[in-house]
């Protein structure tokens, strides 16, 4: 009895080795192991959001579902921005095979103005990133004299 380990440092890496089996009869048998080392596969409910115009003040939220559609855990992490008015509930995480996480995505303009940032994914093993776009308005309510 023996075992095989297939273990690819790169995404997308194919290998073929074939080994020489001897029997202690003097018996030989070719065993070809063939392997190709694959990505994640994360996707993504939206690539963009849109908080439209929020009152300064108010810290709307909405939602990102990340599905991991392939056998593997998948490791993400988000960069955003300390303190930028953009945060997520949860910037890192592991998702399970073949299943889903969520995060909340929440806008925080404490000045009017427009607000715009970009979101990029990390996703361990493999070399995907993905960018998500997050946009708002902030404003405030002025009163005459």
């Amino acid at each position: 009895m023996f075992r095989v380990v297939f273990a690819p440092h790169a995404t997308g890496a194919f290998s073929c080795e074939t080994f020489t089996l001897v029997t202690e009869g003097g018996n030989k048998l070719a065993l070809t192991c063939k392997g190709t080392a694959v990505a994640p596969q994360l996707r993504l409910s939206t690539r963009v959001f849109s908080f439209g115009s929020v009152r300064s003040g108010i810290t709307p939220s909405k939602t990102l579902y990340l599905q991991n559609n392939s056998d593997l855990p998948v490791h993400y992490q988000f960069l955003t921005e300390p303190g930028g008015v953009f945060t997520l509930t949860r910037p890192h995480g592991v998702i399970r095979p073949r299943s889903m996480a969520h995060t909340g995505v929440k806008f925080a303009g404490s000045a009017p103005g427009n607000y715009w940032q970009r979101i990029v994914c990390l996703v361990k093993v493999g070399c995907l990133v993905t960018r998500q776009r997050v946009a708002g308005v902030a404003w405030s309510m002025i009163r005459s004299a």
